[in-house]
């Protein structure tokens, strides 16, 4: 089994913001960040969520008191700027990850691809001082939408897309609006660009609608403007968008998707646990 692995900032930044009725960070299990720089460098400013990972006085890393590695999903470790994995370059992340999962983590530790100083320049709005968070903080964290491509795609809740201070914060100049209906909450945000589905017929107008969407985003893309694709839960229409773009423009095929077996046994399960 694979010891680490090399993680982009974006799936750092969307494990971060994961949500269903809750963050998925309020789960303590979900995710562990560790940082492996110097005590000063951390009580600076860290990525939100981040423990340090301490050093013995013989140098060697200690795993924290109730660290409970194997009830982890997802172990991720950064230092100051590690940019690659390969053997001789043993920098203090790579070491921290391999000893991480020799202590019992359950999957391949994440080792942040340019570390803090990347990260931070990146998603500046989600580092933070504070050494110690409680539950009920976690609980009440407001994700940020999802980055589907960096700097560039995201996919929101009406909840999010009526948020300014996200909007200022991660640079949204432009919306696509995957509902059925105009809702006013679109509205609450000036000086962003829109272009709305409100179609009566979906069946009927969805495919043309997606041209028109993929056309939309990839002009706003040229001109270097980042777009917000927005619907109520973010589960359906604005994702269905996101694939086609992908498809359109970035040579993604839909091959990709699940297999039918598998689809019709999520059909099952679901049928199985409906209420």
């Amino acid at each position: 089994m694979q010891e680490t692995a090399l993680i982009q900032p974006t799936v750092l930044y969307n494990l971060l913001n994961q949500f269903l009725h809750n963050p998925y960070i309020s789960n303590r299990n979900f995710l562990l960040i560790f940082d492996v720089r110097s005590k000063e460098d951390y009580e600076e400013s860290h990525i939100f969520t981040a423990k340090r990972l301490k050093k013995s006085e013989k140098g060697d890393f200690i795993l924290p008191y109730e660290n409970e590695l194997p009830c982890k999903w997802n172990v991720v470790v950064y230092d100051g700027k590690t940019k690659t994995l390969e053997e001789h370059i043993q920098g203090d992340a790579n070491i921290a990850a391999k000893f991480l999962f020799k202590c019992g983590s359950r999957r391949a530790v994440g080792v942040l691809r340019g570390g803090y100083e990347l990260f931070s320049r990146e998603y500046p709005f989600i580092r933070s001082r504070g050494t110690m968070i409680l539950p009920r903080e976690l609980e009440k964290h407001e994700p940020y939408p999802l980055e589907v491509i960096s700097q560039f795609m995201y996919l929101a809740t009406r909840k999010q897309a009526n948020n300014n201070k996200m909007h200022r914060e991660l640079g949204i100049t432009a919306h696509v609006n995957c509902d059925l209906t105009e809702d006013p909450i679109y509205h609450a945000c000036e000086n962003v660009e829109k272009l709305s589905l409100c179609r009566k017929d979906l069946d009927d107008d969805f495919v043309a609608f997606l041209h028109e969407a993929c056309d939309f985003l990839q002009q706003r893309r040229l001109e270097g403007r980042r777009v917000l694709i927005v619907s109520r839960h973010t589960i359906n229409r604005n994702v269905s968008v996101a694939i086609a773009y992908l498809i359109k423009y970035g040579g993604i095929s839909l091959k990709v998707s699940p297999s039918t077996p598998m689809i019709v046994g999520a059909s099952e399960f679901e049928l199985l646990t409906a209420f």
